[in-house]
């Protein structure tokens, strides 16, 4: 399985009605790689996302994890093989506590785990010990800064320990995220899973990513390590803008 990528997109297309939203998109994540996907709003990231996560079956073309193709399977079955992802919008149930919100994630059934068992609360209160949020385990989610509901949106992503992460634009709506991306590094260390990674904050990015795609129109317009694609004239172009360091 080494041998394997963690995560294929072939040549996947969709279109709704007359648009085209993704024309024939590839990509390939390494196992335990950071690979950011980039591109101006429109592009078709999220509808990447969808398509690899189970949201969303292409028109055509294949997704396989680790060599398995899932393009066909719903989003509950592509979770138990494996992947997790986080949300743009946060998506946590803010009259229940922390715990509570990340013992839900455990909710779609996982072999091994009964649906009440210690053993669930037991491996969310692991997932927010990662974070440093042992703390806010009985807080009502909503009752938190946006920086730590953050923070909870990842333990909710990491507690089912995900073979493969999609993680959607992290530090968006950050003002100052560099603690917050101490924190995700620390976490992705600790899980060793693959990571696509969504996101228009460019630094996190360089930070994070040993190869970078870029969409734009819903195709592939660029690959390569950040430096790479920060000086292809398309990318400039249609995204970067020519003062990106």
């Amino acid at each position: 399985m080494s041998d394997q990528p963690a995560l294929e997109v072939i040549d996947v297309s969709v279109s709704f009605g007359g648009i085209h939203a993704l024309r024939n998109v590839s990509l390939s994540v390494a196992p335990g790689a950071r690979v950011g996907l980039i591109g101006p709003n429109g592009a078709g990231k999220t509808t990447l996302v969808n398509c690899v996560a189970g949201g969303l079956k292409p028109n055509e073309g294949d997704v396989r994890l680790y060599g398995r193709s899932v393009a066909k399977l719903s989003a509950p079955l592509r979770a138990r093989l494996g992947i997790g992802r986080t949300f743009q919008n946060l998506e946590l149930f803010g009259s229940m506590s922390v715990l509570e919100n990340v013992t839900t994630a455990l909710d779609v059934p996982m072999v091994g785990i009964p649906r009440r068992s210690r053993a669930r609360e037991d491996r969310a209160r692991a997932a927010l010990a990662a974070f440093g949020l042992e703390k806010y385990a009985e807080v009502p989610a909503g009752a938190l800064p946006y920086g730590v509901r953050k923070l909870v949106e990842l333990s909710r992503a990491f507690v089912r320990q995900p073979r493969f992460l999609l993680l959607d634009e992290p530090v968006a709506g950050l003002s100052e995220p560099e603690t917050f991306l101490e924190a995700l590094v620390d976490g992705l260390d600790r899980l060793g899973c693959a990571v696509l990674l969504i996101e228009h904050d460019m630094p996190t990015v360089r930070e994070l990513c040993s190869q970078v795609y870029v969409l734009d129109s819903g195709a592939v317009i660029a690959d390569g390590t950040f430096a790479e694609v920060a000086r292809n004239e398309r990318v400039v172009t249609a995204y970067l803008g020519a003062n990106v360091d």
